[in-house]
C-alpha cells in the first residue's frame, strides 16, 4: 500500500519512472496507473517528510511542474502529478518552490498582444511546453486551476504569520492576483479560484487589504467580472468580498439554501469590509440588463436558473469545461442567453433583501458610501427602459391576480419569504 516507501534514489525517479522520453509512447492508462502508484507511495508513506527532503536535494519541484505543463502528459495522469506537487509543497515548505509554482501558473496565461496595453502576466520559465490549439488551451486552464487550487488549499491551512505563510502571501500577493485578474479572456473557472485567493489574502492582514486597494484591485475585479456576469457563482463571490468573508470551498450547487445562508451571514451583523465591491455587484446587474436590451420582468426561480448541469456534460452556454475524475469540482457554467435578464433580476432582489436584513448595509447607506453605485444602478437606461409589449401584458395580468397572503414574522423571516 506504499506506507513503507523510501525514496533512496530521487534521480532514478525522474530519469526512469517520470521520464517523458521513455514513457511518452506508452498507453495513457498505463502512464496514469504508474503515476498514481508513485503519487500514493510519496504521500502515504510513513517516511513522506524524508522523501520530500530527498526530492528537494535535486530540486524536485521544477521537474514536477514541467510534467504539469507537458502537453504529452495524458489528462488522466495530470491529477496524480498535481498530487505530488501538493505533497512536496506541504512537506518541503520552501519559498523557492512557491516561486516556481507561480512561474508555472503564469506561463499558462495566453500571451498579451502589444496593442492591448495590458501588463504582461506570463512567465517564460515553462514556455513552449503547453501545446497548441484548442487542446493546448484546455490543458492550460485545467493545469492552472489545479495548481491554483493547491495554493488555495495550502493558504487556507497556513497562518500568514508563519515563515511559509508569509512566503505564500508574497508570491501570491495582491500584485500577482491583480495581474491574473487583468488577463484578457480570463476563464470563468480560473476567475473563481483567483477571487477566492484574493479573499484569503485581503482578510489575512489589514496591510494586504490596503495594498490591494492601492494597486487598483477593485477596478481589476470589476473589469474581469463584467464579461462573466452571466456566471451565477460570481454573485456569490462578490457578496463574500463585500463582507470580507473568505470562502475556500464553494457549494456544489447554487440552491435556495445558499441564498438563505447569505442572508443569515448578513443578518448576524457581519461588517461591510469592502464597500467598493458593491459597485462591482451593481455593474454586473447593469451588464446583464444591457445584454438583454430592455427592462426586467419577474425572474425565474433561482433553482431554475442555477441548476447545475450533469458533471459529465459540458455546461450550457459554453461557460467552462468540467474537470474529469474530480467529484468536488465546481462547474462555473453560464446561464442561457434567455435567462440572463432573470439572473440580473434575482441578483437585484438579493441585494434588496441584504439591505433589509443587514444592519451593516444600512449603516453604510446612511454614511453615504453606497450612494454612487446605487444611483448609477437606479438610473441605468437598461433598468429604466419600458418593457416590451408581451412583458407589459404579462405584468397587467399579474397585477389583476389576487395576491397570496403573507405571514410577517421577523426581518429575517420576511427575507426568507421574499427569496
Amino acid at each position: 500500500n506504499g506506507s513503507g516507501w523510501v525514496l533512496s534514489e530521487p534521480e532514478a525517479l525522474f530519469d526512469l519512472v517520470l521520464s517523458r522520453r521513455l514513457w511518452r509512447a506508452a498507453p495513457d492508462t498505463l502512464q496514469a496507473m504508474v503515476l498514481e502508484k508513485i503519487s500514493t507511495g510519496m504521500s502515504e508513506s510513513t517516511y513522506s517528510e524524508y522523501n520530500a527532503k530527498r526530492l528537494a536535494l535535486i530540486g524536485g519541484a521544477e521537474p514536477l511542474l514541467r510534467l504539469v505543463s507537458d502537453a504529452t502528459l495524458p489528462s488522466a495522469a495530470l491529477p496524480h502529478v498535481i498530487s505530488m506537487v501538493r505533497h512536496h509543497l506541504k512537506s518541503h515548505r520552501a519559498s523557492s518552490d512557491l516561486t516556481l509554482t507561480l512561474m508555472c501558473v503564469l506561463s499558462s496565461f495566453p500571451p498579451v498582444p502589444s496593442a492591448e496595453g495590458v501588463e504582461e502576466v506570463r512567465s517564460s520559465r515553462f514556455e513552449g511546453e503547453w501545446g497548441k490549439g484548442a487542446l493546448g488551451a484546455s490543458r492550460r486552464v485545467e493545469a492552472r486551476n489545479r495548481l491554483l487550487s493547491v495554493i488555495l488549499e495550502i493558504s487556507s491551512e497556513t497562518g500568514s504569520d508563519s515563515e511559509f505563510g508569509a512566503a505564500l502571501h508574497t508570491s501570491f500577493g495582491a500584485r500577482t492576483l491583480v495581474k491574473m485578474l487583468a488577463s484578457p479572456s480570463l476563464h470563468a473557472s480560473s476567475a473563481i479560484i483567483i477571487i477566492q485567493l484574493v479573499l484569503l489574502h485581503v482578510a489575512a492582514k489589514p496591510k494586504f487589504a490596503k495594498r490591494f486597494r492601492q494597486i487598483g484591485g477593485f477596478a481589476a475585479l470589476k473589469k474581469a467580472l463584467l464579461p462573466l456576469s452571466d456566471v451565477p457563482y460570481m454573485f456569490l463571490l462578490v457578496i463574500h468580498v463585500l463582507f470580507g468573508v473568505p470562502i475556500s470551498s464553494l457549494p456544489r450547487a447554487l440552491d435556495q439554501e445558499v441564498l438563505l445562508g447569505l442572508v443569515d451571514m448578513a443578518s448576524r451583523d457581519a461588517q461591510v469590509q469592502f464597500p467598493e465591491a458593491l459597485e462591482v455587484y451593481t455593474c454586473m446587474v447593469q451588464e446583464l440588463c444591457a445584454r438583454d436590451g430592455h427592462a426586467f420582468t419577474d425572474p425565474l426561480p433561482w433553482g431554475d436558473i442555477c441548476r447545475l448541469p450533469d458533471h459529465r456534460d459540458p455546461p450550457p452556454g459554453g461557460g467552462g469545461t468540467p474537470l474529469r475524475n474530480e467529484k468536488s469540482d465546481v462547474v462555473p457554467f453560464k446561464v442561457l442567453p434567455n435567462q440572463q435578464r432573470s439572473l440580473g433580476a434575482v441578483g437585484l432582489q438579493l441585494l434588496s433583501v441584504l439591505f433589509e436584513t443587514s444592519p451593516a448595509f444600512l449603516r453604510k447607506l446612511l454614511e453615504g458610501e453606497f450612494n454612487e453605485p446605487l444611483l448609477a444602478l437606479a438610473l441605468s437606461p437598461s433598468l429604466c427602459a419600458p418593457p416590451p409589449v408581451d412583458d407589459a401584458e404579462a405584468a397587467a395580468q399579474r397585477a389583476s391576480a389576487t395576491p397570496k397572503a403573507r405571514v410577517k414574522s421577523s426581518r429575517r423571516g420576511e427575507a426568507r419569504q421574499q427569496l
